[in-house]
């Protein structure tokens, strides 16, 4: 029997209902498949899931475009690809339009399950995919802006509501240098758009004749400022494709590199969510972190503690917590780091009695770093002394040596094969 896992978000569009569920799963077992259901709760559990599968043979998404958007996301971060699929019942539904589904949720489910597998463009910019758009400037922060409830409550009416009052707020232009495949501009922009669809925002025809397997996306930069003309564009946008319409400067390319010469007011949109940088991370995010790393080993210590007349402590740090450090991964980074500050903390509290002590471990082989990709295996041996990661069992003899020596105490034990970067 074949396998699916099938990945709801419910509080996609107006909500999905236990009944709706029900009917796919039923559905999908006709198919001859097992199906195992994941209901997400913060966003971010799609990627997870997906990273940390094992292989299976389709992993269906239920939810809108940012619940695909997040699944594709978990793919590109494994090393063994799995097959992809969605049905849409988000809001807009911008990548259902591009793939041909409707609102009918079992015709979209037996589409797909008696399709053809296809390959299919995805895009990257700074190290985070996106699927058929990633855009920057007016307009672009209606879609991670407008509220959950008006979108539950008033459907794609919600983003034309805030679209509204975006249209009436003054347009900034921004000076901005681009180099597309190699040939480079520079110029006062008030949107940039990086495509691979002609469904956008509830447009259709966006452009002509797109290809979801050609290797390009579609570019537009805009220069359009002044409310008449762009009410005179989005009137043009209905009958024409945009490439036609004056003020917009239009490209095909792989590539695509661009510099902010003035500071960005807000954030890039990928695939209609909000593209987050470290200003984004939420506390809730940052603290679940550190509850799992930091007072994760406070407590375990502070309960074994009693229960210990003698012996050791070998807390398991990280070089993140020493000097390498990720913005995407502060979160993680400072929870190590704070793992030795306990190790020093509790190796002068409990001494002479208890030694205290962490291991710092670099890259190690894991079922985490399997689902890299060659490329960033190599690029990262590079930057190891002896090019290659540590075997666990190296990591263990370490520790048992650790925990049996007598005279080893207060120590922090790196254990990265030679790190020089």
């Amino acid at each position: 029997m074949k396998t699916c896992h099938l990945i709801c978000n419910l509080e996609s569009g107006k909500g999905i209902k236990k009944k709706e569920i029900d009917t796919i799963i039923e559905l999908i077992k006709k198919y001859d498949y097992e199906v195992t259901l994941h209901i997400t709760e913060n966003q971010g559990d799609a990627t997870s899931i997906v990273k940390t599968l094992k292989k299976c043979d389709l992993v269906l998404s239920i939810g809108g475009d940012g619940t695909f958007n997040e699944i594709v996301t978990g793919n590109y971060k494994r090393k063994n690809k799995l097959l992809l699929s969605h049905i849409p019942v988000g809001t807009t539904n911008d990548i259902g339009t591009m793939l041909g589904m409707n609102k009918n949720i079992v015709k979209n489910v037996k589409d797909i399950l008696e399709g053809d597998i296809k390959q299919m463009d995805i895009g990257i910019i700074n190290n985070q995919p996106f699927i058929y758009v990633a855009g920057f400037g007016k307009f672009i922060n209606v879609p991670y802006e407008t509220e959950r409830k008006l979108k539950k409550s008033l459907g794609h009416l919600a983003y034309l509501i805030n679209g509204f009052k975006e249209f009436f707020q003054i347009t900034k232009l921004y000076d901005i240098e681009y180099e597309i495949d190699g040939v480079k501009e520079r110029g006062l922009f008030s949107l940039i758009l990086i495509s691979n669809a002609n469904h956008i925002a509830g447009f259709n025809n966006i452009y002509k004749n797109v290809k979801l397997d050609d290797d390009k996306f579609e570019i537009i930069f805009c220069n359009i400022s002044r409310r008449k003309d762009l009410v005179r564009s989005l009137i043009m946008l209905v009958k024409n494709d945009i490439t036609k319409i004056p003020g917009i400067y239009s490209y095909t390319g792989k590539n695509i590199k661009i510099k902010f010469y003035d500071k960005p007011k807000n954030n890039w949109t990928i695939d209609g969510e909000k593209y987050k940088d470290l200003k984004d991370k939420s506390a809730l995010e940052f603290n679940r972190i550190l509850h799992t790393n930091l007072t994760g080993t406070f407590l375990v210590t502070k309960y074994a503690i009693d229960k210990m007349d003698k012996g050791s402590i070998v807390n398991i740090s990280s070089t993140n917590g020493i000097d390498t450090y990720y913005p995407e991964s502060i979160d993680y980074d400072a929870s190590k780091a704070g793992v030795i500050s306990l190790t020093h903390n509790f190796a002068k509290t409990f001494a002479p009695k208890i030694r205290v002590n962490a291991i710092c471990p670099g890259w190690v082989e894991t079922d985490q770093t399997k689902e890299l990709s060659a490329k960033q295996i190599k690029g990262i041996k590079k930057g190891i002394l002896l090019k290659r990661f540590a075997k666990p069992e190296e990591i263990a003899n370490v520790v048992f040596f650790v925990a049996n020596e007598s005279y080893i105490n207060n120590s922090v034990i790196r254990v990265d094969g030679g790190s020089i970067c």
